[in-house]
């Protein structure tokens, strides 16, 4: 049996249900399945995962237990994470907490850090950075005028959806 790695989800940006719809990640999960079993998820309020009854249980530590669990379900004692941008906090905290379920970690275009201070200047700004944890978990946030795509993907930000989803090409 190929060796099993859980790939973290992309958080606000991409859920597992459109994870096939995108091209570049749809390529991405076909390339990681051609030599190891894919385990998928999305953490916890976010994509297919259930609302959560407070903002309190969201974030790295909650979204870490997530893929235990998610790797109990699954069968699997130890696996490879792949833990994407966002998740990579998630990732980090995995490993951290769980090293003895972790074979390795990938983060790949990750950071350990993402609000400003006085010493990491490119940080985003503490109200800009609200929004991801507020309004964007909101089913109608692009109607309040947070709309994730037009930050995490400008260039189809203006496309219309039917033609954004179902585009594998």
């Amino acid at each position: 049996m190929a060796r099993p790695i859980c790939s973290c989800s992309r958080g606000v940006s991409i859920s597992i249900d459109a994870i096939d719809d995108e091209p570049s990640m749809y390529r991405l999960h076909r390339r990681l399945a051609s030599f190891c079993r894919v385990i998928r998820f999305d953490q916890r309020g976010m994509g297919l995962s259930s609302r959560v009854p407070s903002l309190d249980v969201i974030g790295p530590k909650f979204w870490a237990e997530d893929a235990i669990a998610v790797m109990d379900a699954a069968g699997c004692e130890r696996v490879t994470v792949f833990a994407p941008g966002y998740s990579a906090t998630s990732g980090l905290v995995l490993a951290a907490n769980y090293p003895e379920r972790l074979r390795s970690l990938v983060i790949v275009n990750g950071w350990a850090r993402a609000l400003w201070a006085p010493d990491y200047p490119v940080g985003a700004e503490v109200n800009f950075a609200d929004s991801f944890m507020t309004i964007a978990l909101e089913t109608d946030a692009v109607e309040q005028g947070f709309n994730a795509l037009e930050i995490v993907a400008p260039t189809v930000a203006g496309e219309s959806v039917p033609h954004v989803v179902g585009s594998r090409r």
